[in-house]
């Protein structure tokens, strides 16, 4: 019997045909992850209509780019409204029996920068960064649009920073087979050691990102000693991964 299709996107940056072509020639309805960098000019349920119309089940992580415009954060996370599960940023699901955590979003020297991965934070947590953010700055802190309770307040540009808070959500909703992220582990030249170390706390065997808009696969030596295969997915592509991770 074959696997409910399980398929992770890389940044789709606006053009969402290659991943509905993919995504409607597989053999049923299934769950689809978006690796983030969405850059929609629409809402993400217009864009994705056909998947949504056929009882796809589909997931995303934010990037830095869904935090660079009004409109692209809006068309994103303004789909909660209809589909308030879609957001998988710290977070694990069922998928085509594997278990799949996401991590949203990139590192950034304001809060965190864990290259090496035992950089201290500067911030460890929202709350400790928005104490230091003045009131003219926050960003929709009342809005009643849907939204990302976490974020409320935060501001746009900030939005797409991982905390080291978001790592250990991840951690506590673990065990996962996979992990979906934007930002890449060490085995990426631009990667960072910490998500080696969550990938150990969590028994990750397969580590998908975007990004860097690359197409590589890797296997990376874990602190542990344990191996873990890496697919960095290119623009737009597709990849199924039910079936991957034995």
């Amino acid at each position: 019997m074959s696997h409910i299709p399980v398929v992770a996107a890389g940044d789709p940056h606006g053009a969402y045909a290659p991943i509905l072509d993919f995504c409607q020639r597989q053999e049923r309805s299934g769950i689809l992850v978006l690796l983030g960098d969405q850059d929609l000019e629409e809402p993400l349920s217009d864009a994705l209509e056909p998947l949504y119309a056929n009882h796809w089940n589909v997931f995303w992580l934010l990037g830095n780019h869904d935090c660079g415009r009004n409109r692209y954060y809006d068309n994103l996370v303004g789909s909660l409204g209809l589909h308030p599960d879609g957001h998988l940023g710290g977070r694990c699901i069922e998928a085509g029996g594997l278990r799949v955590g996401g991590l949203s979003g990139i590192f950034k020297e304001k809060v965190w920068y864990p290259r090496e991965g035992t950089e201290a934070p500067v911030y460890c947590t929202r709350a400790d960064y928005m104490r230091q953010v003045r009131p003219p700055e926050r960003w929709r802190a009342t809005t009643t649009q849907p939204e990302i309770p976490e974020l409320r307040g935060m501001p746009l540009r900030m939005r797409d920073a991982i905390f080291s808070e978001d790592l250990e959500r991840v951690a506590a909703a673990g065990p996962c087979d996979v992990v979906v992220s934007h930002e890449a582990p060490s085995c990426h030249r631009h990667g960072f050691r910490a998500l080696d170390l969550l990938a150990d706390q969590v028994g990750c065997r397969l580590w998908l990102h975007g990004h860097h808009h690359r197409s590589y696969g890797d296997r990376l030596t874990l602190p542990s000693g344990r191996e873990m295969r890496v697919v960095g997915l290119g623009i737009g592509e597709c990849r199924r991964i039910d079936g991957e991770v034995a």
